[in-house]
């Protein structure tokens, strides 16, 4: 009877060795879908990423020819403007010139005048000199005369004819003086009238050569006007082909947008089943029908609803998430919440979730996803509670057959708001997801720098003031380094500015961003602290008069969102020698890594797959898949190399018989190491020395350290990382050694 029971016992085990094997297998298969489903993914955001560099083209044609019409305009403006200046300066100089001859005509007939005055004096002392002249020669006529009486009376005594001879010899001296005084005065005459005839034809010189100068710049200043005419026509001309080249470019750049926006934030289903058998990964249905999906626009703040249908039933459950198309490009700072999840029309149980992204392009929040081991560093929710969320938020069996799946979400956007408490707390809002009667928040969406208006009202009139502060949920995770800088804060409608200082901005918590108002908690400026101006020696947490808050209906504050700079992270403590001596006292591993072009791989010692895999077994083995996804066992054997000392070290795969099937090259050739990065970064270990050598082929040189990660890796080729393979090797055929030989020294020093 014992022997019946044993074959059944051995039976059942062979069953569950079998089943092991089939769903191992299985599962493997199902991790190549999902690689090449990443593929596929990736091709179309290459594509995308190509749609983008056209639009980053356009867009800088678009400002190029901007800058090109705005140049031109300025140089139309410059050239108009130096051409009228140069105008108005020659017709300036003209009339100064027209002045200075006007002056110099008016001078010359001045000194013409004189000259003539001069020669009226002249003329007068002339016929003063000729009637002087007359009456001597009367004098001298009567002299004569007496002269003559005097001789006929030669009896008059010697006396009188003494006087009648001095009298004859002055008169001839008289007569004398008078001839060169009317001699002087002649020449004077004809000097004055040569002086008048030279200033005269100075004159009318001057006044010639001073109209010629004026007409010629005046005829130049014409010229300049003509020619700055035709340049404006000119730059006119060029500013019209500038803006019909922008009117293109943007026609260009909106049928880039166009093409890049084609799913602009759309909302779908991610969905695999548990044999990867039924899928959906975008926003339209599958070609061969068997998947319908409808998405949901999202625009912004709102309730939307996304569903799948399926032909057939999908059985099981592999992965699912709520994504939205470019979320993170046109709705940054969003938070998606889901309200419901609907399978064959019934509702599901679900758990709390997270917002987060995988590329930094899709919006993602998961559903079921066993891939994801921690909560990523993005993740967030609406208020900043990730209390208890999960990248699993449904129950497995509750997808056992789907015909249809929906869910119901929110779409939330980051927001600031008004924390508050008045005087004896009985009226408070602080954005927990509940809003207390009779308080009415007024909040404010955050898409980046600029202003906002955040405040609340009340029903009843709030009495006092205990704390008060602006805050943006998520913001320091969202938004980091944002500065909240209060610029006014009113009571009930009043248009009074009550701030009185300069508000400072920080988080209590690492991820709610705040700008106290009132806060008579903190004596002393946080560590934390940051302004716009940089400066935080004038920066309060007591900004009001807490007694001005007396029978308020109404409060509203005013602020500018300025982007600063994040707050570095903090850094880890360095590592101690002590701490690295003991760690060197147990001494390290290396392994051998690899991935062809077909993935054929050895992954890393600590990766899926790795060493302490214990449900995929491949770590000590080469693996690859065939067409069914099924995991295929390619041999070859390994050898690693322990580390406990300074000194070279070999790590080695030789191939199986199936070599690397038909891989043609290497997408990753590496050593993967157990030493910590903080071990080699901390200068307490040194990894060189590197040396790959490939069956017959030239050993090569090359070396890098890659300590990134928690630990040091020794990376060869890298497809995916690298700008270009530092050498381009291809697979070896079967039964070939390919080995990495590198040093490392640090073990021994003191």
């Amino acid at each position: 009877m014992k022997k019946p029971l044993t074959i059944c016992l051995a039976l059942v085990a062979a069953t569950a060795i079998i089943l092991s094997c089939v769903f191992g297998s299985q599962k493997a298969g199902l991790e190549k879908q999902l690689t090449e489903t990443a593929t596929a993914r990736e091709t179309a955001e290459t594509a995308k990423a190509e749609l983008e560099t056209v639009k980053a083209d356009l867009e800088k044609q678009l400002s190029e020819a901007n800058d090109a019409l705005k140049t031109a305009k300025e140089d139309l403006e410059k050239q108009t403007a130096a051409a009228a200046a140069a105008a108005e300066t020659a017709k300036a100089e003209a009339e100064k010139k027209l002045t200075e001859a006007v002056t110099a005509k008016e001078t010359a007939e001045a000194d013409k005048a004189e000259l003539e005055a001069k020669l009226a004096e002249a003329v007068t002392a002339k016929e003063t000199a000729e009637t002087a002249k007359t009456e001597t020669e009367k004098q001298l006529t009567e002299a004569t005369a007496a002269k003559e009486a005097a001789e006929k009376a030669k009896g008059e005594t010697e006396k009188q004819l003494t006087e009648a001879t001095a009298a004859k010899e002055a008169a001839e001296k008289a007569k004398g003086e008078t001839e060169k005084q009317l001699t002087e005065a002649n020449a004077a005459l004809e000097t004055a009238k040569g002086d008048l005839e030279k200033h005269t034809a100075e004159a009318a010189t001057a006044a010639e050569t001073a109209k010629a100068d004026a007409e010629k710049q005046l005829t130049e200043a014409a010229t300049a006007r003509e020619t700055a005419e035709t340049a404006k026509a000119e730059l006119e001309a060029k500013v019209a082909e500038l803006e019909t080249r922008v009117a293109e470019l943007e026609g260009s750049l909106e049928k880039a947008d166009r093409a890049l926006n084609a799913e602009r934030s759309n909302a779908y289903i991610m969905y695999a089943n548990a044999d990867w058998t039924a899928q959906n990964w975008g926003t339209a249905d599958s070609e061969d029908g068997r998947v319908r999906v409808t998405p949901a626009n999202v625009t912004g703040e709102g309730d939307y609803t996304v569903g799948l249908e399926f032909a057939e039933p999908a059985e099981g459950l592999a992965f699912a998430a709520l994504g939205i198309r470019n979320g993170e490009y046109f709705l940054p700072f969003y938070s998606y919440r889901i309200n419901a999840i609907r399978v064959n029309g019934e509702p599901v149980e679900f758990k709390k979730g997270y917002t987060s992204s995988d590329d930094g392009k899709e919006t993602r929040v998961n559903i079921f996803n066993e891939w994801v081991t921690a909560v990523p560093e993005d993740a967030h929710t609406e208020n900043g509670d990730l209390t208890d969320v999960s990248p699993i938020i449904v129950d497995r069996e509750a997808f056992a057959s789907v015909s249809s799946m929906e869910v119901d979400f929110t779409a939330v956007p980051l927001k600031a708001y008004l924390m508050y408490a008045n005087a004896d707390w009985s009226i408070q809002y602080f954005n927990d997801g509940t809003v207390p009667e009779g308080v009415t928040p007024v909040t404010a969406p955050v898409t980046g720098e600029g202003s906002g208006m955040v405040g609340l009202e009340f029903a009843q009139p709030s009495e006092g003031l205990a704390f008060t502060a602006v805050g943006i949920k998520n913001g320091e995770k969202m938004i980091p380094g944002y500065i909240i800088q209060v610029t006014g804060i009113y009571l009930n409608d009043s248009e009074e500015n009550i701030l009185q200082g300069k508000s400072y901005t920080n988080s209590d918590d690492g991820t709610e961003t705040r700008a106290n108002i009132f806060n008579e908690w903190v004596t002393e400026l946080p560590a934390d602290a940051r302004t716009a101006d940089g400066k935080l020696e004038d920066a309060s947490s007591r900004i009001v008069d807490p007694a001005l808050f007396t029978g308020v209906s109404k409060v509203t504050v005013t602020y500018d969102l300025v982007k600063g700079k994040p707050a570095a992270p903090a850094e880890a403590p360095a590592m101690t020698k002590e701490e690295a001596d003991a760690l060197k006292a147990n001494g390290f591993r290396a392994y051998i890594g690899v991935q062809s072009n077909t993935y054929v791989f050895r992954n890393a010692w600590n990766d899926r797959y790795g060493l302490n895999d214990e449900e995929n077994p491949f770590f000590g083995r080469l693996t690859g898949w065939d067409e069914s996804n099924n995991a295929v066992d390619y041999g070859g054997t390994f050898s690693d190399a322990e580390i406990k000392a300074d000194g070279e070290y070999t790590v080695s795969l030789t191939t199986g018989e199936m070599g690397f099937g038909t891989s043609e090259s290497f997408n990753l050739l590496f050593v993967s190491t157990d030493i910590p990065s903080a071990l080699v970064t901390g200068g307490y270990l040194t990894i060189g020395d590197v040396k790959t050598k490939i069956g017959d082929a030239a050993t090569r040189e090359y070396t890098e350290i890659d300590t990134s990660g928690e630990y040091a890796m020794i990376k060869v080729i890298d497809t995916y990382n690298q700008a270009a393979n530092p050498f381009g090797y291809t697979v070896p055929g079967p039964e070939t050694a390919i080995t990495v030989t590198f040093s490392v020294s640090g073990f021994a020093a003191e």
